[in-house]
């Protein structure tokens, strides 16, 4: 967007917007930063989440395997089920975690991320605009 540089006559009316400017930049600074660290974070999570998922898929089948060798009603058969329990438990519990802090969580930071880094530079330009046409005056 253009801005309308020409109606800036005094270098006070420049400073103002300078000053204006600065306390945005100021903001999307932490913001740019409180960006990053949930992305950070949520990468790791998206990680984590998906390895441990696929170790437990790896281990339901396992477990289910072992099952139709086992006799129903001796300590392993009992034993071997509630490991599978536990695991299809603790899998449905990841799944879930994974819609909040997966993949789609971690891309919607990215655009954070992107999204602040995009505006500070169109302030940045914003800036150096005012101090050019106060630089004419």
């Amino acid at each position: 967007m253009s801005l309308s540089l020409n109606l800036l006559t005094t270098p006070a009316q420049c400073d103002a917007v300078v000053a204006a400017i600065d306390e945005k930049l100021r903001i999307i600074g932490k913001r740019a930063f409180d960006a990053d660290y949930q992305r950070d974070g949520a990468s790791g999570d998206a990680v984590n989440i998906s390895n441990r998922l696929a170790r437990l898929s790896s281990k339901i089948t396992e477990l289910n395997a072992s099952l139709g060798n086992l006799t129903p009603g001796t300590d392993e058969y009992r034993k071997t089920e509630e490991e599978l329990t536990d695991a299809q438990y603790e899998q449905r519990k990841l799944g879930y975690r994974q819609a909040d802090r997966g993949p789609v969580y971690l891309v919607l930071r990215e655009a954070d991320v992107d999204e602040t880094a995009e505006r500070r530079a169109s302030l940045e330009a914003s800036r150096a605009a005012v101090l050019a046409r106060r630089a004419q005056l």
